[in-house]
């Protein structure tokens, strides 16, 4: 199995094989109830079949590779509309309904699918969208298959799915993932988390946030059930976790942040949980040693990767001190997955010596396509060097002498607020736009162990008040990178580099409290 999820398969191709081995088995459960393998997988067919009838290019290639957008929240129609994207060979495009106008229309202007699977709450806003005339169908319309067939042949090299994420020019970039990456991701996910056919896996997410492609695909490749936590549960899933008997749970660590604050992480209180994974942000030691005891009965795993990398690439098995990065609080990101190879270079493209921090570069069979239509920055972040192909992280880590790798800091002006990772390149943009200045700075305020609760904008010489600038950047933007405050001042501060002091900004406001 290892062997064939390595040379790369259709996504649905595990669950296909499940709908013929445990038909009635649990798929999916959402909104308090629950599809079966064979239910769900029906539906899916289907989709896939009006798929492979309405996507336009398959006029000439009657089942050829598409892009098939699946504009939906956290419903079943979303799930199975992407299940049957999949089916069909496609690669599937999430896009979040509750994302502002401005960026869902730049994505589809970006991506133009090939079809458009929408649900309630996706179907309300489409109409606002520019949609090129290709083809869009309400989910829970298309007909069930009476028959299953095998899902599509796929290209190991052709894209599975592409992600949007935050983007330094002002709109977003879309993150292209092969076939063979995810396979390979799978395969040492698998290994790492072996799940039994049957147990609960946890999908706290949206589907456009790349931890919810380990969340579907781990648990449908082992014939276990996702369950899809509510939205207004997400960030307080304690009585998610114990009424649905959890066992599997992957997010970003502010979730366990969120709940030891609220005093909820008490001694045994997730007794089935047996695998949790927390990726995406810096996982402090404190709240670790909480979670831990609030799950006596499995292991917690610290893991780290970049979208571009497949979700994922490498991980460290919580134990207390020795996987605690010195002097951050914060656990080590660990060491790489099968197959992952890592560097770590100097300005200079220099390898460091050991202990040294540099700038990580990732290479393997997980490293992504490139950027959809963007070939400078493809090249820019994913070099050849050496004769292997590489993605630079812009992340500063190091080394230690027990082979563990320890997250520092970034090297640009991307950072992570909340477990979302934000470019403030690309919120400052969008300030210079709607204030009509160019003096704006965008601060990551506070900053704890490494993750950001906000972000602070200020403006220099514009006519806009306050108010007004919030209220159009949260039309522009998603709300993790909408300023929590901005300030108006007479004048920002320029270091000796010539460039906006954005250190000297973190510093007055840490001066105000």
């Amino acid at each position: 199995m290892a062997l064939l999820m390595a040379l790369g398969h259709n996504l649905a191709l595990p669950f296909w094989r499940s709908t013929e081995s445990r038909p009635d088995s649990i798929a999916l459960r959402v909104d308090a109830i629950s599809y079966s393998y064979a239910e769900l997988g029906r539906h899916a067919q289907g989709i896939a079949d009006w798929i492979w009838k309405q996507a336009r290019p398959w006029k000439q290639a009657p089942r050829g590779p598409q892009r098939i957008a699946i504009l939906g929240g956290r419903s079943y129609e979303s799930y199975a509309g992407l299940l049957g994207a999949c089916w069909s060979g496609s690669a599937y495009v999430p896009l979040n309904p509750r994302w502002p106008l401005a960026r869902l229309r730049h994505v589809m202007r970006a991506i133009r699918p090939d079809a458009v699977l929408v649900d309630a709450e996706g179907e309300a806003v489409f109409s606002e969208l520019e949609s090129g005339g290709c083809p869009v169908a309400r989910v829970r319309t298309l007909e069930r298959a009476r028959a299953l067939s095998e899902p599509a042949a796929v290209d190991d090299e052709g894209t599975a799915y592409i992600l949007f994420t935050s983007g330094s020019t002002g709109a977003p970039k879309g993150v292209s993932i092969a076939f063979r990456g995810v396979s390979c991701f799978l395969a040492a996910m698998a290994e790492r988390y072996p799940l039994i056919p049957g147990e609960r896996v946890a999908q706290p997410c949206d589907l456009s946030f790349d931890i919810s492609v380990s969340n579907i695909f781990t648990a449908w490749n082992s014939g276990a059930a996702v369950y899809v936590v509510p939205s207004a549960q997400a960030m307080a899933p304690r009585d998610f976790l114990r009424s649905e008997r959890i066992n599997a749970w992957f997010s970003t660590p502010s979730v366990a942040v969120f709940l030891e604050q609220m005093k909820m992480l008490k001694p045994g209180i997730f007794p089935d949980l047996r695998y949790t994974m927390f990726g995406g942000d810096g996982l402090p030691a404190t709240t670790a040693d909480k979670w831990v005891a609030a799950a006596p009965n499995g292991s917690l795993e610290n893991i780290y990767g970049p979208t571009e990398i497949t979700v994922a690439c490498t991980g460290v098995r919580y134990s207390g001190a020795v996987t605690v990065t010195p002097g951050r609080g914060i656990v080590a990101i660990g060491t790489p997955f099968t197959g992952t190879e890592l560097r770590i270079l100097d300005g200079a493209d220099r390898e460091v010596q050991l202990l040294e921090a540099g700038e990580l570069l990732i290479g393997g069979p997980q490293v992504g396509i490139g950027y959809w239509n963007d070939p400078a920055l493809t090249e820019a972040r994913f070099p050849t060097i050496d004769g292997r192909r590489w993605y630079r992280s812009g992340d500063v880590v190091y080394k230690d002498a027990n082979g563990l790798y320890h997250f520092l800091s970034r090297v640009d002006n991307q950072v992570k607020v909340r477990g979302y990772r934000v470019e403030l390149g690309e919120i400052e943009a969008h300030l210079r736009e709607v204030c009509a200045s160019t003096a704006v700075a965008a601060v990551a305020w506070p900053v704890r162990l490494g993750s950001a609760s906000g972000i602070v904008a200020f403006v220099s010489g514009t006519n806009r008040s306050t108010v007004e600038i919030q209220q159009v950047m949260r039309d522009r933007l998603p709300a993790q990178s909408v300023p929590s405050q901005v300030r108006i001042i007479d004048r920002l501060p320029i270091g000796l580099t010539g460039k906006i002091d954005r250190k000297a900004l973190a510093a007055v406001l840490d001066g105000e409290h």
